[in-house]
């Protein structure tokens, strides 16, 4: 069978079962036609094109016309979208909610932000919505990525807009907003404009989506995720920020290039501050099983250390601006992990009271993420040292969180 008689066959079956959508406002037994109809579709493309349409047809029986599909031939006639919404109304009044996508929004549009936005739709996390001040930038890039949907095999709903209204209702909220390092910058140098700026975007967010999941992206990061906690009222389960997960991908690069494997192979762990009193912890970093004190000495193992510490400056010294590929492959993995509910353990920024006795701030610690955002901080049995460690770390950000309270 061909593709393009494919497509006809798949079109067909869907204008009539349009046709039967009216039909059952009028006469319920049309249900029973829909089944048949989808019975005949299921048996002319599933024998051409293996798993194409439903694996559960007999719900349409009960009167939810909602259809999981399944298989890469499945956006030929756009049936995820026809199936999730063809008896919507009937759904309604039987008290069945129609499945919808997850929505997203990124605010700023710059390189993390985009790039943020992209791999979001590129991994078909929900629908997107970009946002940022300046005027044409967001529309540019969302029309862009909206452009690529056909070449990279994604379908949702790419908007790209300055207007919060048109946020309203999003399940997670990811703020890349806010100055980018320079040469010579630290991150601390950026805490009284970004503070602005994030008190800018969290109103917005708690107007307009007040049950999302927050995300911060921007630097200094500690010290933001604590200010979107203050600034939002949110519950602290439900903010958290990315550092540790770009830590510990950079680490786990490093090892890679020294023992010449697969980065992915290579499972990292970090503590403490995103800057240069990070803790990389190579007695909890393992390859195959193994740990890292066992595969390298120690003077390379610090090496990589200070590396990963310094990560982020190396790039900025090398073309200018800080890092966004990386960045943004950090904050949606995090954001799969809650649309997913995978219960990842991510090293992330997330709230500590008596964990670590960290004392009630937003740090870098291993937390597992699923459907309800931060479900659990993980606690490791640190030596004295390492607590040591952390604790100067932590120390950090608990001055930088003193200056943000009194600017907000």
């Amino acid at each position: 069978m061909t593709l393009f008689y494919q497509k006809s066959v798949i079109l067909n079956v869907v204008k009539d079962l349009f046709l039967i959508k009216k039909m059952a406002k009028i006469r319920p037994e049309c249900n029973r036609m829909g089944l048949s109809l989808l019975k005949t579709a299921k048996s002319v493309i599933l024998s051409e094109t293996k798993e194409l349409l439903c694996k559960k047809p007999a719900i349409l029986a009960s009167g939810n016309w909602t259809v999981e599909i399944i298989g890469k031939y499945s956006r030929l006639a756009g049936l995820t979208f026809f199936f999730s919404g063809i008896n919507g109304e009937q759904s309604r009044t039987n008290g069945v909610k129609p499945m919808a996508r997850r929505k997203i929004t990124v605010v700023g549009a710059g390189n993390v932000g985009a790039t943020t936005a992209f791999l979001a739709a590129y991994q078909q996390l929900g629908d997107i919505v970009l946002i940022d001040i300046v005027k044409g930038l967001a529309e540019g890039k969302a029309l862009d990525m909206a452009q690529a949907s056909s070449l990279c095999g994604y379908d949702c709903k790419i908007t790209g807009t300055t207007d919060w209204s048109a946020t309203a209702d999003s399940d997670i909220v990811i703020i890349t907003s806010g100055l980018p390092r320079k040469p010579g910058m630290s991150r601390d140098d950026l805490l009284a404009k970004n503070t602005d700026i994030v008190k800018s975007v969290t109103g917005q967010v708690v107007r307009y989506s007040l049950e999302s999941f927050i995300i911060v992206v921007c630097n200094p990061l500690d010290a933001m995720t604590n200010a979107a906690a203050m600034i939002s009222g949110f519950a602290n389960n439900k903010v958290m920020g990315m550092a540790g997960v770009l830590d510990a991908a950079r680490f786990a690069y490093f090892v890679s290039e020294k023992l010449g494997i697969n980065p992915a192979d290579v499972d990292c762990l970090l503590l403490g501050g995103h800057g240069d009193e990070m803790l990389p912890l190579p007695r909890f970093t393992t390859v195959g099983g193994k740990a890292l004190t066992e595969l390298l000495d120690e003077k390379t193992i610090e090496e990589i250390v200070q590396r990963t510490k310094m990560g982020g400056i190396e790039v900025v010294n090398l073309m200018g601006t800080s890092a966004f590929y990386a960045p943004a492959a950090g904050a949606v993995k995090m954001a799969k992990a809650i649309i997913n509910d995978e219960k990842a353990m991510l090293p992330c920024c997330v709230y500590c009271d008596k964990e670590y006795d960290v004392g009630g701030y937003f740090v870098g610690v291993p937390a597992v993420l699923g459907a309800g955002g931060v479900e659990k901080v993980v606690e490791l049995d640190l030596n004295e040292t390492e607590k040591k460690e952390l604790a100067v770390s932590v120390g950090h950000v608990k001055e930088l969180v003193d200056k943000v309270r009194e600017m907000i």
